[in-house]
């Protein structure tokens, strides 16, 4: 399936790790994210007009959605995420065999 990017394993491992990385980060968010009606019920500072969701980091929100609103972005996003797993891994095993 990706067979072409193991010709080049550093790009391969490049574009894995990124993707596993900002997938990472996007999961994390998609689980912490929160309504503005529970920022306010958590004494957080109110997230902004016209949000759906936000996620509090560093004493400002960041804008996201959440899962059960958009559950075909937050799959896609999941199967991205292993994919990249299983990019690394047949990284790994490439550059063990030479």
């Amino acid at each position: 399936m990706h067979e072409f990017l193991l010709d080049v394993p550093e790009l391969a491992a490049g574009i894995g790790f990124l993707g596993f990385s900002i997938g990472g980060l996007c999961i994390m968010w998609f689980l912490v994210a929160i309504t503005p009606e529970e920022a306010l019920a958590r004494g957080y500072p109110p997230i902004p007009v016209g949000w759906e969701a936000g996620v509090f980091d560093h004493g400002r929100y960041i804008k996201w959605l959440l899962p059960e609103n958009h559950p075909i972005l937050f799959l896609f996003t999941l199967i991205t995420w292993f994919y990249c797993i299983y990019l690394l891994y047949d990284v790994a095993i490439t550059w063990s065999q030479k």
